[in-house]
């Protein structure tokens, strides 16, 4: 699709993986599926992925492996996203540590995941509470309209 939006999704969870496809169907986003970054190459080296989504849940993860891993890539993707279970606080703050440019916890991810991949290729995340940083989850993105 030219000018979709194009995601890679580490994950080892075929139900992550589920959830994420079809939202990616919903957003006519090209969703690329992979359990590490060696076989997530893009099939074009010209290529490169809008974004860059890690499931933190992957057995024996190393975020900051795998973050150096796709920031060194011929092409990194423009954004890399991380989400995983909100009680492991620790594994959130490293994936921040490790220079994610968002880190969700698993429920908002999900309430999020619509409108994370129908953003335009070319434009940032849209903002929305991230796990740790000041902000609720309950927050819209925009602020309501005030009445007339």
């Amino acid at each position: 699709m030219l000018g979709a939006m194009r995601v890679l999704l580490l994950t080892s969870d075929l139900a992550v993986s589920s959830k994420v496809a079809g939202a990616a169907v919903r957003q006519q986003a090209v969703l690329v599926v992979a359990a590490d970054v060696e076989n997530a190459g893009a099939s074009d080296p010209e290529e490169s992925y809008n974004l860059a989504i890690v499931d933190l849940g992957i057995p024996r993860l190393d975020v900051r492996q795998i973050v150096e891993r796709l920031k060194a890539q011929p092409q990194p993707p423009r954004s890399i996203l991380a989400f995983g279970p909100h009680v492991h606080e620790g594994l959130l703050q490293a994936a921040r540590d490790a220079g994610c440019d968002r880190v969700l916890s698993r429920g908002q991810f999900y309430t999020q995941l619509d409108e994370i991949l129908k953003a335009h290729p070319n434009s940032p995340l849209p903002l929305k509470g991230e796990v740790g940083r000041g902000v609720k989850a309950s927050e819209p993105i925009d602020p309501p309209l005030a009445p007339p």
